[in-house]
């Protein structure tokens, strides 16, 4: 979309937050477009709901 200084640029990082499933799966698309992402999370991967999901996730 353009903007008043100019057309818009794909953003070179992000930060996602949550290293759970949703988290990790949208952090892996970003790096494989370029984007330089950093994961935050509260505990350790997969610690939260992800863990509880009737999948589950094995601990890393």
């Amino acid at each position: 979309m353009p903007t008043a200084t100019g057309p818009s640029r794909p953003p070179r990082s992000a930060v996602v937050i949550g290293a759970g499933m949703v988290g990790l799966a949208t952090a892996w698309s970003l790096r494989n477009h370029g984007v330089e992402v950093t994961v935050v999370e509260r505990r350790h991967p997969a610690a939260g709901a992800s863990w509880g999901t009737p999948g589950g996730c094995p601990r890393p």
